[in-house]
């Protein structure tokens, strides 16, 4: 699996709802009103917009379906920041896969990689930062959290900006 990045923000929230209203109220009387005609005069002219309706919601659920590829390899860990405005949480999987979700309040970011594990160690593939180096590229488990912002002159931060761990099944030595 490649390095992979997927931004979002809160105005797709109101575009997807604004095109699945819109056309919920411009479909449902168009099919009443083709469905009504066409019991009573039996002309196929109507049938036209009955077949686009139908067409249009089976090819819409098939590319929802695709676009919502699933991981099925085990979780061994999973971490959450919650922050006052912002967040990042990380899953892995036993595949050697993460996927981390930085997020704040307008919007954020789903990332795909890999990783190397090594004791307490954690070594993520990306060369990019997340949200603007919020998240080093390494990581290092301490007990029940992931210390994960680390700053030249400091070190990691182990007060603040950590992650708890959720959900653990792997042994950390």
């Amino acid at each position: 699996m490649e390095l992979y990045s997927n931004e979002w923000n809160l105005f797709d929230t109101f575009r997807t709802v604004l095109w699945y209203g819109l056309s919920l109220l411009i479909g449902i009387p168009t099919m009443i009103y083709s469905i009504k005609r066409l019991k009573d005069t039996k002309s196929r002219e109507y049938y036209i917009p009955i077949i686009i309706l139908v067409v249009g919601v089976v090819s819409n659920i098939g590319i929802l379906i695709a676009g919502n590829e699933s991981n099925n390899s085990k979780i061994i860990l999973r971490a959450n920041y919650d922050g006052d405005t912002n967040g990042i949480s990380i899953v892995m999987r036993e595949d050697s896969s993460y996927e981390i979700n930085n997020y704040t309040v307008f919007g954020g970011e789903y990332i795909n990689g890999k990783f190397e594990m090594n004791k307490d160690t954690i070594l993520l593939d990306r060369q990019k930062p997340i949200g603007n180096d919020f998240m080093s590229q390494k990581l290092i488990i301490d007990h029940d959290k992931i210390l994960f912002n680390y700053e030249e002159d400091s070190g990691y931060d182990t007060a603040y900006f950590v992650m708890k761990i959720i959900e653990k099944n792997i042994d950390v030595q």
